[in-house]
């Protein structure tokens, strides 16, 4: 199957490249523009003196409280902006997996902002289920290293036994990361959910994403590990041009069948299903 998703990326790139480039590209930049902006805008408001005439009143507290809402407030619109233009990444890459180009025009709305607060409440609990997994999965790797560090600090083993004990140390944590990697995939659908379908409930695209990725779960890892290579011939052969699109469409075109296969064999919430119809009517219209 993985074979034949990397052909067929490669075949739906063909003509569609740079605007696949341009859209991943700009997403990557921006998202992280302004994911890195929030840190920076905290530290500004609160130890620097260039806002610190902005925000001066008599009593501190108030000051404080405008400072903390300037940032709260702040940080809400650039999170809701990073959920926009993840979501119109999103829709470009699905629509591609389509066999389709995306258009300019139907990515726009998709900053409504009742779809922009439910994705943003679908990646914080997404964003928050990661963080119990990595912690829960680091675990016995962390305890290993912290003791075997304890141990040699304490010049109770030699420096071979070291090696080797460093050594089945790492392969216990490439063990864990393949298991968290292959957990968080569960939860790779679930946008495209909300993005179908605003009116859906969170804990619903969670449930359904679950339900259409478990027998992926081999696969997903299985592709993400092929496409190491491509990553880092990045550096010196292939252009990051072709590499970033092609990364991208193959990790969708899988979460593509994950949801249309799922959505075929039943009747209930069929978004994905519904979607493709509704793009091939207006096409006919």
């Amino acid at each position: 199957m993985n074979s034949r998703i990397r052909i067929e990326s490669k075949y739906l790139l063909s003509g569609n490249n740079v605007k696949l480039f341009f859209v991943s590209f700009l997403s990557l930049v921006l998202r992280w523009c302004a994911f890195l902006s929030i840190p920076l805008l905290i530290y500004f408001t609160f130890f620097s003196d260039t806002l610190k005439s902005f925000f001066e009143t008599e009593n501190e507290y108030l000051t404080l409280f405008l400072k903390l809402l300037f940032c709260t407030v702040t940080s809400i619109i650039l999170l809701l902006f990073i959920c926009g233009i993840k979501n119109c990444e999103n829709y470009a890459l699905f629509t591609s997996s389509n066999g389709k180009k995306p258009k300019l025009r139907k990515a726009i709305k998709y900053f409504k902002p009742k779809t922009l607060f439910k994705a943003l409440l679908l990646y914080i609990k997404i964003f928050s289920l990661k963080a119990f997994w990595i912690a829960y999965y680091s675990f016995p790797a962390g305890i290993c290293f912290a003791e075997l560090i304890y141990m040699y600090n304490k010049s109770t083993l030699s420096y071979s036994v070291f090696i080797v004990l460093c050594f089945s140390s790492s392969l216990l944590f490439s063990l864990c990361l393949f298991m968290y990697k292959a957990t968080v995939f569960r939860y790779s659908a679930a946008p495209y959910y909300i993005l179908f379908n605003s009116k859906t409930k969170i804990t619903f695209a969670i449930n359904k994403s679950l339900e259409v990725t478990d027998s992926y779960i081999q696969n997903a890892v299985l592709l993400k590990t092929s496409l190491i290579g491509w990553i880092i011939s990045c550096i010196a052969i292939l252009p990051i041009f072709y590499v970033l699109p092609y990364y991208k469409l193959c990790n969708t075109l899988l979460l593509y069948n994950c949801i249309t296969r799922k959505s075929e064999t039943t009747t209930e919430n069929n978004y994905a299903i519904n979607y493709l119809k509704l793009e091939k009517n207006q096409e006919s219209i």
